[in-house]
């Protein structure tokens, strides 16, 4: 049962903290406002990476990144700190909190920058699936050399 608050402040401050951590079935809102907001630092680094013709690099580190990001979440977070470093239990939940829970991002922003590739190349891009399409259409209605047989 959902406790209603019993002030405007512990209101305010509910409403805050679920807007910044994402409810259930609006957690893209989140992500979209994380993005944006990383949206002109995305845009110079992916500049100067292009600008050296390497966005493939970028886009393999940050594919690389997103699966390393996806085997972190899967195995439970950031693994226990060795016996001797139990000082840093503190500093390891905060950081397990910030890496599952506010950075939702990390697991898209492959796909943001993907589209980056994607709107400067779009021409190419547009030109070779139409290529291919009509490549497929072709070879579709050809006969197979099995069929052609001689009738003499």
């Amino acid at each position: 049962m959902v406790k209603a608050p019993s002030n405007i402040a512990q209101l305010l401050s509910e409403y805050l903290t679920e807007l910044a951590v994402g409810i259930e079935h609006l957690w893209f809102v989140v992500l979209i406002i994380q993005l944006y907001l990383l949206y002109p630092l995305l845009v110079k680094f992916y500049n100067r990476f292009t600008r050296e013709n390497s966005a493939v690099y970028i886009l393999s580190f940050l594919l690389l990144a997103q699966i390393g990001y996806g085997l972190l979440i899967l195995n439970g977070g950031i693994p226990a700190a060795p016996a001797p470093y139990t000082a840093l239990a503190g500093l390891r939940t905060l950081l397990v909190q910030l890496v599952t829970t506010y950075s939702r991002f990390l697991s898209y922003t492959f796909y943001f920058v993907l589209g980056f590739f994607i709107a400067e190349h779009y021409g190419a891009i547009k030109q070779r699936i139409a290529i291919g399409l009509t490549s497929a259409i072709v070879q579709k209605n050809e006969k197979p050399v099995s069929d052609l047989r001689c009738e003499c």
